[in-house]
């Protein structure tokens, strides 16, 4: 099973600015759709990631890709081919009162962006498939050790498989030294810091409508948002350089996985859900 260009495109990343206007990605977000209540045109679109990828004290932005129109020498169905990268300001965000989830309405979209987005109703927590142990998952996002491919905004697509549900109390180690305490899933994969807010998928086979002539049975794929990396665990190696040793982190192999619940948990807030009845009722400019 893969992981086509619809889902790598619900990727984006995220940076801040500094106080002397330096750019710098943090880390890795993706789109969600959730539905208006007799609508099936539209959708509020958020970008969600993980809190710790947003400091508050600092200016936020998203990479994202955004359509161009194609050169005249170049002859395409649509006219249009995403080729720009455009860093678009986000100003505001909510945060999950007790989870490491923030979520930033994207009133302001742009029919021009090269995204998708996962609707609400393909989180694992909405759909009878149940996640077990072993089962292969799929996670894109920021490689933050290959400069280029953050400012070509070009997702690195990793794979891992599903080794806990459901864990909690996790401690966790930042990079500034400070400690926390997840609940989520754990993964058996290899991962780094550029990664946190990825989104992470698991697929199921379900059967498909007969073939036309046969009557034969078919099976169909499909893709579901399993939650949001949000840390992985490093282990101390020594290395000597020129006779000195060092003790340097590296990835120990295992990813947590805040649960699609959590996700749904910050988009139906109160406070969320009365921002989006704000601007279904505001009058069509």
């Amino acid at each position: 099973m893969t992981l086509g260009l619809k889902h790598l495109r619900t990727v984006a990343f995220i940076g801040s600015v500094g106080e002397d206007g330096a750019r710098r990605l943090r880390g890795t977000g993706f789109f969600v759709g959730v539905a208006i209540p007799g609508n099936d045109a539209q959708v509020h679109l958020y970008l969600v990631t993980a809190s710790h990828v947003v400091p508050p004290y600092e200016a936020t932005f998203v990479r994202i890709r955004r359509f161009v129109e194609a050169p005249p020498d170049v002859v395409l169905d649509e006219g249009l081919i995403d080729e720009l990268v455009d860093d678009v300001p986000v100003t505001q965000w909510y945060r999950h009162p007790s989870h490491d989830i923030a979520a930033a309405p994207m009133v302001d979209a742009d029919d021009r962006w090269a995204i998708s987005l996962v609707p609400m109703q393909e989180f694992v927590d909405d759909s009878d498939h149940v996640p077990s142990l072993g089962e292969p998952v799929f996670f894109a996002g920021l490689l933050a050790q290959v400069e280029s491919m953050g400012e070509k905004h070009v997702p690195m697509l990793r794979s891992g498989t599903l080794g806990a549900l459901h864990q909690t109390d996790i401690p966790m180690m930042e990079p500034g030294g400070g400690r926390r305490r997840l609940d989520g899933h754990l993964v058996d994969c290899r991962s780094f810091g550029g990664f946190s807010g990825s989104p992470c998928f698991v697929q199921m086979v379900r059967p498909g409508p007969p073939t036309p002539r046969m009557g034969l049975s078919t099976t169909e794929q499909h893709t579901l948002l399993l939650g949001m990396v949000g840390g992985h665990f490093d282990h101390q190696a020594t290395v000597d350089v020129e006779g000195n040793t060092f003790s340097v982190p590296t990835s120990a192999g295992v990813a947590v996985v805040y649960p699609s619940e959590l996700i749904r948990e910050l988009l139906d807030d109160g406070e969320v859900v009365e921002a989006r009845e704000r601007e279904e009722s505001a009058p069509t400019p």
